[in-house]
C-alpha cells in the first residue's frame, strides 16, 4: 500500500493512477499517519517538492517546476526507485495516449525529436513509442479531414445473453422482450426527428455506426423498419462508412444479412471474443467456435467492404495455448479488421463482483499473448490503426484495432481521437461535441430503456442543444 498526502485536487486523479502502476492499494490521506510508504507534496509560488517517506523517514525527494507533467514525472521517478512500473506507458494513465503524440506532431516535424520527448518526458518504452507513432501517422492520413461532418451512433441495447465481462447498458432480450417493440418505436421516432434537425441546421452525416448491445438480436422486421427509416434520410454519396455490430453468431440469419446488405451497410462486426468453447461457455455465450466459423462463411457471401472480428485477451480460462489457437483460426478467416481488446474489469460487470469465480491470466502471460498477437498480425498484413486504453485494464496494456491496408474503420478512429462531432441516438451512447481544439463536451444518453421511453422529450431537447438550435 501507498498513501498520498497533501495532493492538490488537480493532481489527485493522475497521482492515484500513477501510484497504481507500482502499488495495488493506493489511499488518499489528510492525517499525520506516518506508517508505511507515503508521498507528500509541498508547493510554493515557484516550485513543487514531491517527497517519498517510509515509516516517517524520507527516502528521497524531487523538486520540480509547477507544470503538471513535471510533477507527475517526479512522482513516477520517485516510485521507480523502490518498485518496477507495471506499465510501458510511463506517466500516461489516460485512455487516449495517441492524443499526446498528435499534440507533439503539431509542434515538431522531426520524429526522432518526438521519440526523445516521449521517452524522456513521459517515460514511455521504445516499443510503445513505435506503436503510438505508427497509429498516429495512420490516423493523420485518414481522419484529419472532414471536420464539419457528423458521425451518428445508434444504440440497440439488447443481447441474447449478458457476457460476464460486459458493463455496457445492455439487456437480456429474453428477459426484457416486452420492451423491445416500444423501444424500437421510440428509436425510429428519434431517428426521424434527429434527421429533420440535421436537415434544418444544414449538417451532413458521413458515417453511421449501429452498436449495442447486439443490434442483430432484434427481429428482421424490426431491423428492416429501422434501416428503412435511416435510408429515407441519408445521402448514400455522403457516407464513407456504414457499420453494424452483429457480434453474436447466434443472432445472425441469412434473412437479416439480406436486409443489412439491401440498405447499404458496408461494414459488419462479427465478434467471437474467443475461439475456445471452454472460454465461450465461461463468459456466458450461447454459441460455439463452430457457430462462429459457419456464420463467418455466411457473412462472407454478402461481400461487405469489411468484416471486423473482436477478440479479448485475458478472458476467464483463456491460456496462451488457447489464445494462440484463437488467433491462428481468426487469421485464417482473413477478416479485414481484427480488434484486440485486453480484458478490463468494469464495475458493472459480473466478473468485477465475483472475481473469486474466475481464473484470469496474470500480467506476464497477457504480455506474452499480446506479443504473439502482434507478431501474427504483422506476418499476415494487419497493421495497427487505432489504439486506446481503459480503466482497470489487466496488466495496464491496451486495445488495438488492426486492419488490412485500406480497410481501416473511420468511426473507430473518430470516437477515440475526438476531433469530429458524434451524435448518439438511443440508449447507452454518448454524444461528443467539439467546442474547440482538444476540448469536447460529452452528452450521455439514458442508460436504461425505461428512462429513455419515459423521458423521450429530453432526448430531443438534447439534440437541439447539440446542434445549437435552442
Amino acid at each position: 500500500m501507498i498513501k498520498l498526502r497533501n495532493i492538490p485536487n488537480k493532481l489527485q486523479y493522475d497521482f492515484i493512477h500513477i501510484s497504481k502502476l507500482f502499488f495495488n492499494d493506493v489511499q488518499l490521506i489528510d492525517e499525520s499517519n506516518n506508517e508505511g510508504y507515503i508521498v507528500d507534496i509541498v508547493q510554493n509560488d515557484d516550485e513543487a517538492r514531491v517527497s517519498l517517506f517510509f515509516d516517517g523517514k524520507i527516502i528521497e525527494e524531487k523538486t520540480t517546476d509547477l507544470e503538471k507533467n513535471s510533477i507527475k514525472l517526479a512522482l513516477y521517478d520517485l516510485l521507480s526507485k523502490i518498485r518496477n512500473s507495471k506499465s510501458e506507458y510511463g506517466i500516461l494513465v489516460g485512455v487516449r495516449p495517441v492524443k499526446v503524440v498528435h499534440k507533439l506532431m503539431n509542434q515538431y516535424e522531426d520524429l526522432k525529436e518526438i521519440k526523445t520527448i516521449l521517452e524522456k518526458d513521459y517515460r514511455i518504452s521504445s516499443s510503445k513509442i513505435d506503436l503510438l507513432l505508427e497509429v498516429a501517422i495512420k490516423e493523420r492520413h485518414l481522419i484529419f479531414k472532414d471536420f464539419e461532418a457528423i458521425s451518428l451512433y445508434i444504440g440497440i441495447p439488447f443481447c441474447p445473453s449478458i457476457c460476464t465481462y460486459c458493463s455496457f447498458p445492455s439487456n437480456d432480450i429474453n428477459k426484457k422482450s416486452k420492451l423491445v417493440n416500444p423501444y424500437m418505436e421510440y428509436l425510429i421516432k428519434e431517428i426521424k426527428e434527429t434527421f429533420e434537425l440535421l436537415r434544418s441546421s444544414n449538417r451532413r452525416v458521413d458515417n453511421i455506426y449501429i452498436g449495442g448491445g447486439t443490434p442483430t438480436s432484434i427481429s428482421n422486421e424490426q431491423l428492416e423498419m429501422m434501416l428503412k427509416t435511416i435510408d429515407e434520410y441519408i445521402n448514400p454519396d455522403d457516407l464513407n462508412e456504414y457499420t453494424i455490430e452483429a457480434g453474436r453468431p447466434d443472432t445472425i440469419t441469412y434473412e437479416k444479412l439480406e436486409t443489412i446488405k439491401k440498405y447499404g451497410i458496408t461494414r459488419i462486426c462479427l465478434n467471437p471474443q474467443s475461439m475456445s468453447n471452454k472460454v465461450l461457455e465461461k463468459i456466458g455465450r450461447n454459441h460455439t467456435r463452430e457457430d462462429i466459423i459457419e456464420t463467418h462463411k455466411l457473412v462472407k457471401e454478402f461481400q461487405f467492404n469489411a468484416i471486423n472480428m473482436d477478440l479479448i485477451v485475458g478472458l476467464p480460462e483463456d491460456t496462451f495455448d488457447s489464445l494462440k489457437s484463437t488467433i491462428e483460426e481468426v487469421v485464417l478467416m482473413k477478416p479485414e479488421n481484427i480488434t484486440v481488446h485486453t480484458l478490463a474489469i468494469k464495475k458493472a460487470s459480473h466478473i468485477k463482483n465475483n472475481q473469486e469465480e474466475y481464473n484470469l491470466a496474470k500480467s506476464d502471460e497477457i504480455h506474452k499473448m499480446l506479443i504473439y498477437i502482434e507478431k501474427k498480425m504483422s506476418e499476415n498484413g494487419y497493421k495497427p490503426y487505432y489504439l486506446y486504453r481503459q480503466k482497470n485494464i489487466l496488466g495496464n496494456f491496451e486495445n488495438i484495432g488492426y486492419a488490412l491496408n485500406g480497410k481501416e474503420s473511420i468511426y473507430n478512429m473518430r470516437i477515440i481521437e475526438e476531433r469530429h462531432n458524434i451524435l448518439a441516438l438511443g440508449v447507452g451512447g454518448v454524444s461528443k461535441k467539439k467546442i474547440e481544439e482538444d476540448y469536447f463536451i460529452r452528452i450521455p444518453n439514458f442508460r436504461s430503456v425505461e428512462d429513455y421511453i419515459r423521458r423521450f422529450d429530453e432526448i430531443i431537447d438534447r439534440k437541439k442543444k447539440f446542434l445549437n438550435l435552442t
